[in-house]
């Protein structure tokens, strides 16, 4: 009688395994949503490829990847990963991990970067990258947490109440000094489509 848990599970693997198919190849298909990695050996002497990460499957990706590298970096070595391209609703996760590291960028095959991007969404290393630059470790950016509000007004409303109803109803929030006033509040992120970013730090 068949196993049909070891056939189930043997069917699993054969869908996980990534074929190379020689220098500059690319091993998969391109997703709707994802990022496009080069893998090779340090040197480029022995194998290389390009691949995809999908957003939607990053799990079974990251595993059949690194499973490929594994296979082809024989003898073992330094590999070398690069990032190449990304679909748009990826752009800040990708430029964040593209400057993560000086030399390689390995953080992209880590499942658990892209289940932060998950939970956080990609907004979240924007604006962890506008406040702390460039380095974060995987519990720094889970702990960081923000709010976004659509300008410097919504955010006078939402702080400073008794303020804004008093400006409002007199008119006078054209004249009144709302960018400078918001200014003095710490922990405050001006973002480039004039939105107002509340940091919280723990």
């Amino acid at each position: 009688m068949t196993d049909t848990r070891s056939s189930e599970g043997e069917k699993e693997q054969q869908r996980k395994r990534l074929e190379y198919r020689g220098f500059w190849k690319q091993v998969n298909q391109k997703p709707s949503e994802g990022i496009q990695l080069w893998a090779s050996d340090w040197n480029k002497d022995y194998f290389g490829f390009y691949s995809w990460i999908d957003k939607d499957s990053y799990e079974r990706d990251t595993e059949s990847i690194n499973a490929l590298i594994a296979r082809l970096n024989s003898p073992p070595g330094d590999v070398y990963i690069e990032l190449i391209d990304h679909t748009p609703s990826l752009e800040h996760f990708f430029n964040f991990l593209y400057d993560l590291n000086e030399y390689t960028c390995w953080e992209v095959l880590n499942p658990r970067w892209w289940k932060l991007r998950e939970e956080k969404g990609d907004e979240h290393f924007r604006v962890f990258k506008q406040h702390h630059g460039d380095r974060g470790t995987l519990d720094d950016l889970a702990r960081f947490e923000y709010s976004s509000f659509a300008d410097k007004y919504e955010f006078l409303e939402t702080f400073h109440p008794e303020l804004y109803k008093s400006l409002h109803e007199s008119s006078a929030l054209d004249s009144f000094d709302v960018k400078g006033f918001v200014r003095c509040e710490s922990g405050i992120l001006w973002n480039d489509d004039g939105s107002v970013t509340l940091i919280h730090d723990e």
